[in-house]
Order: structure tokens, then sequence, then C-alpha cells
């Protein structure tokens, strides 16, 4: 009994332990972060041998990185909305310088319009044979209305097969609009949110950066560095 009790601990203290791993891991940006800001100076200490001329260069090197990340946000801004850069912006804008002599066009617009209407068919009905009789006279009628009849009831079916493609085209235009509009909010959610992280991170290294730069030699006073 003790042996099941003891194992089925462990297993919960194994479940718990991966749970804080996850845990843990779950914000690796800001570790990354965190990891590069105490590692600046680290690193400069091996190239320097003052601690103010270390602090000033790793705060130098922070700024330039949270610069960077700006730069990046804007890069990813800009293709993620597939806007030009700024080499293709001043290529045009060279090429647009204005010539001395302007030749001067008159473009004539033109303008087609067709339009598609259901001309009415008239049919008149005449006896060649005067001296017809009722009977062939009502059969000719009875032929006649049977005609118009089924003329009446193909231009319904024209009106009903022509609401039909409409109301099909109303349905693509409008699924094709919604798609566009989630396409656009994706966008717009990817532009606004996707680089919070990235512009986070960056506004950390220019905050730690600038306090390293400008207040080097009082950080060392401080915490006593010499």
């Amino acid at each position: 009994m003790s042996y099941l009790y003891l194992k089925n601990w462990v297993s919960r203290i194994r479940g718990w332990a991966a749970r804080i791993a996850i845990w843990l891991i779950d914000p690796w940006r800001a570790w990354s972060a965190l990891a590069l800001v105490l590692l600046m100076p680290l690193v400069c200490s091996t190239m320097f041998s003052g601690w103010e001329q270390r602090l000033r260069i790793s705060g130098m090197l922070l700024e330039l990185l949270g610069l960077s990340t700006v730069a990046m946000g804007l890069h990813q801004t800009r293709k993620l909305f597939q806007r030009p850069s700024l080499g293709p912006l001043f290529v045009d804008w060279i090429r647009r310088f204005p010539r001395f002599r302007v030749d001067t066009r008159i473009n004539v617009p033109t303008a087609a319009t067709t339009v598609t209407a259901h001309a009415p068919t008239i049919h008149e009905l005449t006896f060649t044979n005067s001296s017809a009789s009722i009977n062939e006279r009502v059969s000719a009628l009875e032929k006649a209305l049977k005609e118009v009849n089924n003329q009446i009831q193909q231009v319904q079916r024209d009106i009903q097969d022509e609401g039909r493609n409409r109301q099909s085209e109303h349905s693509a235009e409008q699924q094709q609009r919604e798609a566009k509009e989630r396409k656009l909010r994706t966008l717009i959610e990817e532009s606004s949110a996707g680089g919070l992280y990235i512009e986070t991170i960056g506004v950390l290294w220019l905050l730690v950066g600038v306090v390293l730069a400008t207040s080097s030699n009082e950080l060392v006073a401080l915490f006593r560095l010499n």
C-alpha cells in the first residue's frame, strides 16, 4: 500500500515539475531580453578595464539594439502591408523629376453602355379562311392561348433564373467581401499586436542603455565598483 502511495506521489511531483517548467519557459522572450542586459556588461568586462567604460559601452550597445528592434518592427509592418522600401521609393521619386518640356495630351474618355431588354412578342390571330367554322376558330384560339401561356411560363422561368443568378452573385460578392475584411482584420492585428513583444524588448533595452550610458559614473560610485 505504501509503495503505491509513494509511486502516485512521485508521479504527481513529476507532473507538477513539468508544468512548472512549461510555466517558466513560456515568457522566454522576457528571459532572453533580461539575459542580454545582464550579459552585456560581462562581455564588455573582458574588453575594457574600468567599470565606467564597461557600463558606458554596454549602455551604448543596448541603445543600438533597442533601435534595431524598432527598425525590425517597421520592416515587418512594411512587409505585412506589402509597402515598398526606401530604395524603390527614392528611385521612383528621382524618376518623377519634372521635365523642362511637357507634352500635352488630351484624353477623350469613351463610354460603352450595354442594355439588355426582353422585347415582348405580339401575336396577332388572323383567320385566312373567313368561312372557318366555330370549331376551327375555337381550336385556333386554344392554340394561340397555349402558345401565349408557354411564352408566359418561359418568361417566368427566365425571371426566376435571373433572380437565382443575381442571388448567387450577391452571395459570392458578400463572401469575397467578408474574406477581405477578415484578411484586413488579421493584418491590422498582426501589425498592432504582432510586434508588441519586439517593441517591449526594444523599450527595455533602450531604457537600460540610456541609464547605463548617461549615469555610468554615478553607478560606479553608488555600487563602489572601482
